[in-house]
């Protein structure tokens, strides 16, 4: 008898630790559970829609995207005229830069004062132009460049042929090359270029 009241005793022992042990946790986590019925969420309910968190993401980083693009762009872009618009001169003043400035006090008077953008359709007339643009190619006929730009400067005379610079007026067959009208067309240029910020 003594083996059967044994295990009746190991039995009885297991069950109520057992049972004893499985009541503690219950009441603990509907304890928990009570209390995390009654509190509200922090920050609104959760969602309710699959995926709601992550199109609300997305919507807040294009939103972000889009302000950010449009105030930005608007900050650094100045337009002065658009190309089909005809302006008889307008301009702004812009900051020199530090060589510029060095440039003025070691020469002063040689160079402007003042430095800007201008923009204006009457500098040069569709006459002016259409006249200038026979003067460079009847002089860069003459002339060469290798590996880059050819220069004619009509003041001076400079000519790029080759790797060397030429007078222009020292070449043959070059006095009837240019005409008083093509002087007096470009005196008129440089001189309206030359007073434009004044």
């Amino acid at each position: 008898m003594r083996r059967s009241e044994l295990k009746d005793k190991v039995v009885k022992r297991r069950q109520n630790t057992n049972e004893v042990d499985k009541d503690k946790p219950k009441k603990e986590t509907d304890n928990s559970n009570e209390t995390n019925r009654n509190v509200e969420p922090k920050y609104g309910p959760l969602p309710s829609i699959p995926h709601q968190r992550v199109f609300a993401r997305g919507v807040m980083i294009l939103a972000t995207l889009a302000v950010v693009y449009f105030t930005s762009k608007s900050d650094k872009e100045t337009m002065l005229a658009r190309q089909k618009e005809q302006v008889q001169g307008r301009g702004h003043n812009v900051d020199c830069s530090p060589d510029y400035l060095k440039d003025l006090n070691a020469f002063p008077g040689c160079v402007p004062e003042k430095c800007g953008r201008y923009v204006s359709d009457r500098l040069v007339t569709e006459v002016e132009a259409d006249l200038l643009l026979d003067i460079g190619r009847r002089g860069l006929a003459l002339g060469s460049a290798e590996g880059g730009a050819a220069i004619l400067d009509l003041h001076s005379g400079a000519l790029s042929k080759g790797k060397h610079f030429v007078n222009i007026y020292s070449l043959n067959n070059t006095d009837q090359l240019f005409s008083v009208q093509d002087f007096a067309t470009y005196r008129v240029v440089s001189h309206s270029v030359l007073y434009l910020g004044s």
